[in-house]
C-alpha cells in the first residue's frame, strides 16, 4: 500500500512539473513571438536604423512612474546611426503624430524605453514632461548646417536657389496622399467581396520650395535622370529623397539636385547637332573645353580674356549631367544620352552602354578622330590621338592644338578636340584665378586658329564647370557653377 501511494505521489509530482514546465515554455514562446514595432532612425544620418529590440545597446535602469525601467541612452541610438553633421535637432515622432523637438546638444538624461503598455517611449529627465512621447515610430535627425552634397540642391541656369537635407525637409509642410495600388476580389457562397488597396505617402510640393518655371530636370545618384513639368513632389525615403511625378506612378530615386526653369538645351545636343550636320554632308568639329562653366564664360567675356569667343554669337546656357565630372560629361556629349542610359555617371565608369558619334561617323564611311590628352578617358572605338606634355611646359593643350591642325590637314570629316588646361588651372588656382584666366586666354587663341583653318561646322561646349573652394576650385556638386555650361555653334573659316 505504501509503495502504491509512493508511485501515485511521484506521478502527481511529474504531472505538476510537466504542467509548470509547459506554462513556462509557453510564456517564453509567447514572449519571443510578441510583436515589437520598429523604431526607425532616419534623416541626416549615414546609417538609418530600424531598432526592434534593445540588443546591441548598453542599457541601464532609471526610476520612472515609481518603478525601475530598463532604458537606452537616446544619444547612443543616434550615435549608431552616424549623423553626418555635429549640430542637429532631434524630432521624436509618435504614432498619433505628436512630436517633440529636442536640440541635439542637449540630450543629457534622455532615454528610450520599451514597455508593453506604451511601446517605444521617451523618458526625458531634464526636459518638460510633454517631451515624453509614447508609441514612438521614428526619430528624425535634422541638421542645422547647410549641406551641399548631403540631400538636394535646387538651382536654375543662373544661380543656386536653395538646398535641403532629408531631415530639413521633415520640417516642411507635407501633403498626405493616398496612392491607388489595386483591387482584389474573392467569391464566397455566390457573393463577391472586393477590396481596394492604397498606400499613404507624405509628399512635399516642389512648387512650395521653388519656382519651377517652364520645367525641371531631376538628377540623382547612379545616373538617375528625369524631366518633368515641375508639378511633382519630393518624398523623403529614410536618408535619401525621391522626386515623384504628379501622377505618383513614376519617380526619380535618390535625387541629388533639381534644375528648375531648365534651359532648353544640354551638352548632349552636341551628338544630335553633329549627326545632323554630317547627314547633310557638312564636316563637323566638336571642341570640348574641360572645366569651363557658364559663370567663367561670362566673367572672361566681361574682362575680354577670351576675345575670340567674344566675337562669336553669345553662347546658350546648357545643362550638363550629374555627377559633373569629365567621364560623365564627355560620355553625354558623345552619346547624346543621359548617364542612366549611357552607363557613365562618375569617374569610376569607362565603358559605354550605347553607341557614340564616332560609331556613327564610321557607319556612314567618313573619317573621324578624337584628339585627347595623355589618357583615353572612355572606351571609345575609332581613331584616337593621345598627347603628352612633350615640351614640359605643364600643359598638353599646345600638343592637342597641333594635333588638331594635323587632323585638319589630313582632311578628316569629323574632329573632336578636348582641351584640358582650364580645368587643370581651375583646380589649383580657382575657377576665376589669374592662372585660370590665362589658360582660358590661351585656349581661346587655340580655338580661333583651328576654327579659322576648318571648313565646316563647329560646336563648342564643356563637360562641366567649377566652383570655388577657398583659393582653389572643385567640381562634382549639384551647383550652378558646375552644372551650367556654354553651348554655341559657329562656322569654320572665321
Amino acid at each position: 500500500m505504501k509503495r502504491k501511494l509512493k508511485w501515485v505521489c511521484l506521478i502527481i509530482a511529474l504531472i505538476i512539473t510537466m504542467e509548470v514546465t509547459t506554462v513556462i515554455l509557453m510564456n517564453r514562446y509567447k514572449k519571443s513571438e510578441a510583436y515589437i514595432p520598429a523604431l526607425n532612425i532616419t534623416g541626416d544620418v549615414s546609417k538609418p536604423q530600424s531598432v526592434k529590440s534593445m540588443k546591441g545597446f548598453d542599457t541601464t535602469s532609471v526610476m520612472y512612474n515609481n518603478k525601475s525601467t530598463k532604458v537606452i541612452l537616446l544619444k547612443d541610438i543616434i550615435k549608431k546611426s552616424e549623423p553626418w553633421a555635429k549640430n542637429n535637432n532631434i524630432f521624436i515622432v509618435g504614432d498619433d503624430g505628436l512630436t517633440a523637438e529636442i536640440q541635439g546638444n542637449n540630450l543629457e538624461k534622455c532615454y528610450i524605453a520599451y514597455t508593453s503598455a506604451n511601446g517605444w517611449e521617451c523618458i526625458n529627465k531634464n526636459h518638460p514632461v510633454s517631451s515624453n512621447i509614447k508609441r514612438i515610430i521614428k526619430i528624425v535627425i535634422a541638421s542645422n548646417t547647410p549641406a551641399q552634397n548631403f540631400g538636394i540642391n535646387i538651382i536654375n541656369s543662373k544661380k543656386n536657389i536653395v538646398s535641403f537635407t532629408p531631415g530639413q525637409l521633415f520640417m516642411k509642410q507635407v501633403l498626405l496622399r493616398k496612392n491607388f495600388e489595386g483591387k482584389a476580389s474573392v467569391n464566397h457562397d455566390g457573393k463577391v467581396f472586393e477590396d481596394t488597396i492604397y498606400t499613404l505617402h507624405q509628399y512635399i510640393k516642389l512648387k512650395d520650395l521653388a519656382d519651377t518655371g517652364s520645367g525641371i530636370i531631376a538628377m540623382g545618384q547612379d545616373g538617375a535622370y528625369g524631366t518633368d513639368s515641375g508639378d511633382g513632389y519630393l518624398e523623403v525615403m529614410g536618408n535619401t529623397i525621391d522626386y515623384v511625378y504628379h501622377d505618383s506612378k513614376e519617380r526619380v530615386v535618390n535625387i541629388k539636385g533639381i534644375l528648375v526653369d531648365a534651359p532648353q538645351g544640354s551638352n548632349m545636343d552636341a551628338y544630335y547637332d553633329a549627326q545632323h550636320f554630317l547627314e547633310n554632308g557638312e564636316n563637323v568639329m566638336v571642341i570640348l573645353t574641360d572645366g569651363f562653366g557658364y559663370n567663367q564664360y561670362e566673367k572672361f567675356m566681361e574682362t575680354n580674356s577670351v576675345p575670340y569667343l567674344k566675337s562669336l554669337p553669345i553662347a546658350a546656357r546648357a545643362s550638363t549631367e550629374f555627377i559633373p565630372v569629365t567621364n560623365t560629361g564627355l560620355a553625354a556629349v558623345i552619346t547624346g544620352k543621359s548617364p542612366q542610359e549611357n552607363g557613365v555617371y562618375s569617374r569610376s565608369q569607362r565603358e559605354l552602354k550605347v553607341s557614340t558619334i564616332f560609331d556613327y561617323v564610321n557607319k556612314i564611311g567618313e573619317k573621324g578622330v578624337l584628339i585627347e590628352g595623355n589618357i583615353k578617358i572612355l572606351d571609345t572605338k575609332g581613331d584616337i590621338v593621345l598627347n603628352t606634355d612633350k615640351n614640359s611646359n605643364g600643359s598638353f593643350d599646345d600638343e592637342i592644338y597641333k594635333s588638331a591642325l594635323n587632323a585638319i590637314n589630313e582632311k578628316k570629316n569629323f574632329i573632336f578636340v578636348h582641351f584640358h588646361s582650364i580645368d587643370d588651372a581651375g583646380h589649383s588656382y580657382g575657377p576665376l584665378g589669374k592662372n585660370t584666366t590665362q589658360a582660358a586666354k590661351q585656349v581661346d587663341a587655340y580655338i580661333k586658329d583651328i576654327v579659322s583653318n576648318w571648313h565646316g561646322e563647329v560646336i563648342i561646349t564643356s563637360d562641366h564647370g567649377m566652383h570655388s573652394v577657398k583659393e582653389k576650385g572643385e567640381h562634382g556638386s549639384f551647383v550652378y557653377e558646375d552644372m551650367i555650361v556654354p553651348y554655341l555653334i559657329t562656322k569654320g573659316g572665321k
